[in-house]
């Protein structure tokens, strides 16, 4: 994945300048926008141990396969892009898996083959330090910017920081246009990411909402046209065909060909790119039909367990398979390890979880190869995570199934990710449980289990108001499988909020009293 620093120089004092010759982009660098940019073409760093694999077709980052059905969404964008206005912000909310991140790349994509335009995605890491760099200065800018941010919800409070401080800018100069697209699941003008941003009377500048192309995110809806959705299972099967040096023999059924397929096909919840796809990989080794007879959590399972296997397969000799699958485990609930700290912070989990002066060259090796951090991410690199995060979610579930004390400790394990991802491991373990804890028709003993994980979580740490402030911010608005879980969460924070304003007044009391 290439990456291309925005580089911002200047003081408090001073303007701060942004200029460049488009690639590199400063000259006296105080601080830089790393902007990580999937767009462009580069070739991925990986070990010797870890070949491509079918990961890197589902993974929206790699562009494996090309965007399709998507065209009026992009005229939609590049009408936003060619507005008036210098600085804008725009909203996109879909369910996992729906495209949001397929279709922010092709927009920066398109975007740079016109001259002038400069864009990539702006990592959570360095979104507070960009807030802090334009709170006191102005800003000229050589080019114009897309910026897009991921997972918004994650970040609320850094954006809007970042936010408050672009719209006190002067006007940039004429043509010169900054862009910033923000990417979630969903939002609500009452509660959540979005009230923050644009909500609240309170927290909520005008000048900041002034930035906002309109007051409510733009819904990406699904693939409703048939012939659409067998063209991406097509080319999801061939991709995946080109993996292997001799695949067997399947194709995808032509219209009207097997009635039952087209049936399939017709499916509610093919309507998903990411179930396509993982229905078109799965093609490869089984049946279409068969492939399609899936719900897609259940492919999404297969493709988790093909992945632990693989990992295992790579890293696993020699080595204690137990450590190696909770290291792996433990790394994805946390949304990702620090470098600096990630020998450090593994060691203490592994003590919590009974293990003596554990060694863990093997296992650092393993994660490092497996999953390379960002290209020029500094002080903040952070070892990247499984993609899609569906495929993440699913390994953590076996992972933790997998092994009987892991099992019986998870609820202390998630405690553990909370307290050293923030709200990236917050925002991760509750996709995970909207993904997977929420009931397809019937509840099963898995998505039981979950939610039993969770509740416990939350009874073992109602004390700690740091910990549940992270899961009730991560929280969705909307949720009937974490509706109770949701509640159960305010209260907490409720009676703490009471016990805090009864021990303020107990204590003004006394001091009256002493005088």
């Amino acid at each position: 994945m290439a990456e291309r620093s925005v580089s911002v120089q200047g003081s408090a004092n001073q303007s701060i300048i942004i200029n460049g010759d488009h690639n590199q982009v400063g000259g006296a660098v105080e601080f830089r926008i790393p902007l990580v940019r999937p767009h462009a073409p580069a070739r991925r760093r990986r070990g010797p141990q870890t070949p491509p694999n079918v990961l890197d077709i589902l993974s929206a980052h790699n562009k494996a396969l090309s965007l399709q059905g998507r065209e009026r969404e992009l005229s939609m964008l590049h009408e936003w892009l060619s507005d008036n206005r210098d600085i804008s912000v725009f909203a996109i909310t879909a369910s996992a898996g729906s495209g949001k991140t397929r279709l922010a790349i092709e927009l920066c994509e398109q975007a740079e083959q016109q001259a002038g335009w400069a864009a990539g995605f702006v990592r959570s890491d360095d979104l507070a330090e960009l807030a802090h760099a334009f709170k006191f200065a102005q800003a000229n800018w050589s080019h114009s910017l897309i910026l897009v941010v991921d997972y918004a919800g994650a970040n609320a409070q850094a954006l809007a920081q970042w936010l408050d401080a672009l719209s006190q800018l002067d006007d940039l100069a004429d043509g010169i246009r900054v862009r910033i697209l923000l990417l979630e699941r969903e939002a609500s003008k009452e509660a959540g990411w979005w009230h923050t941003l644009t909500g609240s009377a309170l927290g909520s500048d005008q000048a900041r909402l002034d930035l906002f192309t309109q007051f409510e995110p733009y819904a990406l809806a699904g693939l409703s046209d048939i012939s659409l959705r067998r063209a991406v299972l097509c080319a999801a099967l061939n991709a995946a065909q080109a993996l292997v040096p001799n695949p067997q023999a399947s194709t995808i059924p032509k219209p009207g060909e097997q009635p039952d397929f087209d049936t399939a096909l017709a499916d509610p919840q093919f309507a998903n790119p990411l179930a396509l796809v993982m229905a078109g990989i799965l093609c490869r080794d089984m049946s279409p039909r068969a492939a399609l007879s899936l719900h897609y959590l259940a492919a999404a399972e297969k493709l988790a367990q093909r992945e632990i296997d693989r990992f295992y397969k790579c890293f696993g000799e020699g080595g204690n398979a137990t450590k190696l699958a909770h290291c792996l485990c433990f790394h994805l609930l946390c949304g990702g390890l620090h470098i600096a700290d990630m020998r450090q912070t593994l060691s203490t989990e592994l003590v919590a979880m009974g293990w003596h002066s554990p060694g863990l060259d093997k296992e650092l090796l393993a994660l490092q190869q497996t999953f390379p951090p960002a290209e020029d991410a500094g002080e903040t690199a952070r070892l990247s995570t499984t993609q899609p995060d569906l495929i993440a979610e699913a390994m953590c579930i076996q992972l933790l199934h997998s092994d009987r004390e892991r099992s019986l400790k998870a609820p202390d394990i998630l405690a553990r990710t909370l307290e050293y991802g923030q709200e990236l491991a917050a925002a991760a373990l509750v996709r995970l449980l909207q993904d997977f804890a929420c009931p397809v028709s019937q509840p099963t003993a898995q998505q039981a289990q979950l939610l039993q994980w969770a509740e416990q979580l939350v009874e073992d740490n109602h004390h700690s108001r740091k910990l549940i402030e992270l899961l009730n911010g991560a929280m969705p608005h909307s949720s009937i499988a974490l509706a109770e879980l949701a509640c159960k969460l305010t209260t907490i924070l409720y009676q703490q909020s009471q016990t805090q304003t009864e021990q303020q007044i107990s204590e003004a009391d006394l001091a009256r009293l002493a005088m």
